[in-house]
């Protein structure tokens, strides 16, 4: 008969440690997520060991985010919840293997360095100004804002002066007396359209 071990996660708050596992060894020896705030431990994951093997592998990692379940924080009958964690900790965790039958720890590793977990801020109390405007700034900001179209207009004004004569025709003649002059135009012979004699 093959032994049938569960794997269990235990999770507590990292100056609870020795409390948890004295606690964890004596029947009950799962705590859930409802009685976390109680006891500041709690066991969740129950899978088999099969489903994390102790393999060192360089192109994968498994990854299992403690309090990443926030469906079933109210579930009081739900035994592995892995319900989010209350504050910033810090917590440590470790692995237990259990026999099912029994409820006797079979193997444990050691616990993680405490970990501090950083709460996002509340998004009302976010200052999303990039940084604080006193009057007198504001007042010089818009004066050197005038003054800057200013010189943008003094610069397109000369611009359009300099390049007038570019731009725009000057009449030499007028047109009517352009008009009514007759034009005389030379006999113009080119030496590619006369005959050769």
């Amino acid at each position: 008969m093959k032994l049938s071990l569960v794997l269990l996660l235990l999770a507590a708050i990292s100056t609870t440690t020795a409390l948890a596992i004295s606690s964890i060894s004596q029947p009950p020896t799962t705590s859930p997520y409802s009685s976390f705030a109680k006891n500041l431990f709690y066991t969740t994951l129950k899978t088999k060991p099969r489903n994390y093997p102790c393999e060192d592998t360089v192109n994968s990692a498994r990854v299992l985010r403690v309090g990443e379940d926030t469906s079933c924080v109210n579930d009081l009958a739900l035994q592995d919840c892995n319900g989010p964690l209350p504050s910033s900790g810090p917590y440590s965790v470790k692995f237990l293997v259990q026999d099912p039958t029994s409820k006797a720890i079979i193997q444990e590793t050691g616990w993680s360095q405490p970990i501090t977990l950083q709460r996002a801020k509340d998004p009302s109390h976010l200052d999303t100004f990039p940084g604080r405007r006193s009057g007198g700034m504001i007042v010089i900001t818009s004066i050197l804002s005038v003054l800057l179209a200013i010189l943008l207009l003094c610069f397109i004004a000369a611009l359009i002066y300099g390049c007038r004569r570019f731009c725009w025709r000057k009449e030499m003649v007028n047109k009517d007396q352009l008009a009514s002059e007759p034009y005389r135009i030379k006999n113009y012979n080119t030496h590619h359209m006369q005959v050769p004699m």
